[in-house]
């Protein structure tokens, strides 16, 4: 074989990876969690979007050292095995890729309108009607929509967190989320477990968007994207 033959034969016989899916967190990110969230994101399956959402988030949390990060790496028991790049954590990203060829690959390719993302938000009493609520939701005639959990509003802490209108909350501290009677009642029980403690909110990690990103990484390999 040629050295040209080989460099493709070794490239191909790594795990796909999509730096585009992350929004810029690519920067912070080793490879080997690049190819460990994209097969995450990739599979076709909710559960691992929202495991994939928390990961990203504790990236970001563990780069900027904020108090959310041990929060973010130990919730991760919950969906299983985390990368080992997050577990110990040797931080060597790979070579910068060119902005422009990115946004051409977003372009031709383009990522929902609505990604999934992870964000910490305080607990509070959903039973308080003097208080604000921070979140508040589109009212779906049919309770059993999909996106029955759209937001509508974000006030308070919450508007900081990185939460826009339009996102739909999938998931409370690694629970899926389907019904209003289901996040009230994590809200509650959280509130009620520790009055001081976070909501960890998986945003977007719905059906929709599983099948969306499947099809757009089987598209992107068809056409022998690589990275």
């Amino acid at each position: 074989l040629s050295a040209v033959e080989r460099r493709q034969q070794k490239l191909h016989a790594r795990p796909w990876r999509d730096p585009t899916l992350f929004m810029g967190l690519e920067e912070l990110m080793t490879r080997q969690e690049q190819e460990f969230v994209t097969q995450l994101m990739c599979n076709n399956d909710t559960h691992s979007l929202a495991q994939a959402a928390h990961i990203m988030h504790g990236v970001l949390s563990a780069m900027g050292a904020d108090r959310s990060s041990a929060r973010a790496v130990q919730d991760l028991s919950a969906f299983g095995t985390a990368p080992p790049a997050q577990q110990s954590r040797q931080f060597t990203p790979p070579p910068p890729l060119n902005p422009k060829d990115m946004q051409r690959i977003r372009t031709r390719f383009p990522l929902p309108t609505h990604m999934p993302r992870c964000v910490l938000i305080p607990v509070y009493n959903i039973n308080d009607s003097k208080r604000y609520h921070p979140l508040k939701f589109e009212r779906k005639k049919n309770p059993g929509d999909k996106k029955a959990l759209a937001l509508t509003e974000i006030r308070g802490v919450a508007g900081r967190s990185g939460l826009r209108r339009g996102d739909v909350v999938t998931h409370i501290d690694a629970e899926p989320m389907t019904t209003l009677d289901d996040f009230d009642h994590a809200v509650q029980s959280a509130w009620l477990d520790n009055p001081e403690g976070d909501l960890m909110i998986v945003v977007n990690a719905h059906v929709d968007n599983a099948l969306a990103l499947r099809e757009r990484a089987q598209k992107m390999q068809q056409a022998k994207v690589q990275f």
